[in-house]
Order: structure tokens, then sequence, then C-alpha cells
């Protein structure tokens, strides 16, 4: 997979090493200096530097479907919001991409424990 992706703070940090392990190529905005700043620095800099936020905020799934200039959005609805059950479906979410080929950029994908919905957005 050839798309980077950003985890918001509203995600616990231990996501971002579990995802790398992965394989997948992630930043943190706690390391990249933008802990505790606003929705709209967020998404400036995801936007700038073409990366896929991952998010539990719905918020941006507004801002990205209003300004579509996005590389794309992955809106978790992972109930309840536990590390294992979050990882366990993150896991299951990359697999399925992988597997199906499923490009993720230009797309709004919404991630819950029991399915994943894709919408592309440009």
């Amino acid at each position: 997979m050839n798309a980077k992706f950003l985890i918001d703070e509203n995600i616990s940090p231990q996501t971002t090493p579990f995802l790398r392990a992965l394989g997948l190529e992630v930043s943190d905005v706690r390391e990249v200096g933008l802990r505790g700043q606003s929705d709209e620095a967020v998404y400036k800099y995801a936007k700038d530097n073409k990366l896929i936020l991952i998010t539990f905020d719905l918020e941006f799934s507004y801002l990205y479907l209003s300004r579509k200039d996005l590389a794309g959005l992955i809106v978790l609805r992972v109930h309840p919001q536990t590390l294992e059950n979050l990882h366990s479906t993150l896991k299951r979410f990359f697999e399925a991409v992988a597997l199906k080929n499923i490009n993720l950029l230009g797309t709004i994908a919404v991630v819950e424990v029991s399915r994943f919905r894709f919408k592309k957005v440009v």
C-alpha cells in the first residue's frame, strides 16, 4: 500500500507503533507538533502532506466532503473503544483493504467492528 497515514490525537498513541508493525507508513499528530491543535490545523497538515487521516472525529468527514481535498479519511466507529478492540478491527480492516486491493486515496472509509464502508469522494 502506497498510502501514508496520520493518526489523530483522539486515538491511543499505542496505535501508531501497532500500525507501523503492520507495515504502514504512519505519523501521529503528537509526533509532528499538532498535539492540542485545532481540527483545522490537523486537516491542513494532512492535506499539505498528502496523508490519509485516521480519526474518531466525525467533524473531519464534513470538512472532507465539503472541500474534497484530503488524500483520504478513515473514520473509526469502533465500540467499545478498547485498545484490543480497536487494534483487532484495524488489523482486519487493513487486511481486507490489501486483499481486495482497495484504493483508499480519495475515499472516506467508515470502520466499524462488524463492517467496513467506503465512499469515493473525488
